[in-house]
């Protein structure tokens, strides 16, 4: 066997042995298989299974015991929360927001962006709005809030249904649902902030809850990659 075949394989054996160590397969405390059950269970030499087990015992998955086997430490996993704020994270701070325009739509427009499947009868208001850094436009944000089909948009004025929908996803009453991703496919959007083609944008999706677990509405806000400073803590 050959040093790169070896190294492959206990690698691949550690790997596994790590993922029952982290899914709880392998409980704190609990001693690991001897090597040669391990051998065994995965058809793989003393050498493979013991260089797999040295590197458990490095990265402080498993501690051994002289004479008495390998036992699985109890692992802390540590909890990071990324931080993020509409005006605060960008690079350049927005000082302008524009409306650009307010609909009544149907649903089919949200969920080309959300997973989330409300009562098909609803309908939302959509805004869209430009966010800018004096001339630079560096954020465009499209919000969808969902309401009572009955209603008559027009018969209420546009200020109206950009404060109710503003006030729903201000509102600290509501919860959020926060989604990351790289969009690097949406030319309209990247033609509103006057980006190149080849220029990458994150994907800011946040879903709205009510505190009954209701589904409220959405925001997708959409920035290029190197305007937004991302706070991990």
């Amino acid at each position: 066997m050959s040093n790169e075949q070896l190294f492959t394989t206990y690698q691949v054996v550690y790997e596994d042995l790590k993922d029952k160590i982290l899914d709880k397969t392998f409980q704190p405390g609990e001693k690991l298989p001897s090597f040669s059950e391990l051998c065994e269970l995965y058809n793989v030499s003393n050498i493979t299974v013991r260089k797999s087990i040295e590197l458990l015992r490095q990265n402080g998955y498993v501690h051994s015991r002289p004479r008495v086997g390998n036992f699985v430490n109890e692992i802390k996993n540590e909890v990071y929360a990324l931080r993020y704020n509409q005006r605060t994270s960008m690079k350049h701070e927005p000082k302008d927001v524009k409306v650009l325009s307010v609909d009544s739509v149907d649903l089919e427009e949200m969920k080309q962006y959300t997973k989330v499947r409300p009562n098909r009868r609803a309908k939302c208001i959509k805004i869209a709005r430009i966010h800018c850094f004096g001339q630079l436009p560096v954020m465009y944000e499209l919000i969808f809030i969902l309401h009572n089909p009955r209603l008559n948009i027009h018969s209420f004025n546009e200020e109206r249904w950009i404060n109710d929908g503003i006030g729903v996803i201000n509102n600290y009453d509501i919860n959020k649902k926060f989604y990351l991703s790289v969009d690097n496919h949406c030319k309209t959007v990247k033609d509103k902030l006057y980006l190149e083609e080849e220029d990458s944008m994150f994907r800011i999706l946040i879903e709205y809850y009510t505190k009954q677990n209701r589904f409220a509405g959405i925001s997708v806000s959409f920035a290029s990659c190197d305007d937004i400073d991302f706070r991990i803590s």
